[in-house]
């Protein structure tokens, strides 16, 4: 592994990981290119959810939440602020 990823293990509990997994899997996905700026519609080639999506505020809401409590995370991230997109 590089030098610069710090894997945070259990970072999500269990039921977390199957309450994502389904969400995910009803989640809508566009293409990536719909959000690209100039050059980078070019080349942007990858599935995204779509802002659209009922579940992404909760799928959002639980991967913030742990990061949130990792104390390994804030320790090597130091945020200030997580922002949501």
């Amino acid at each position: 592994m590089s030098k610069y990823f710090i894997q945070i293990p259990a970072l999500l509990k269990p039921e977390e990981m199957l309450q994502l997994d389904a969400l995910l899997s009803t989640m809508e996905f566009i293409d990536g290119k719909a959000t690209a700026r100039m050059a980078a519609k070019n080349v942007k080639n990858n599935l995204q959810a779509s802002v659209d999506s009922d579940n992404l505020l909760q799928v959002r809401n639980i991967i913030s939440g742990a990061l949130s409590t990792s104390p390994l995370f804030n320790i090597a991230a130091l945020p200030k602020n997580i922002i949501r997109r």
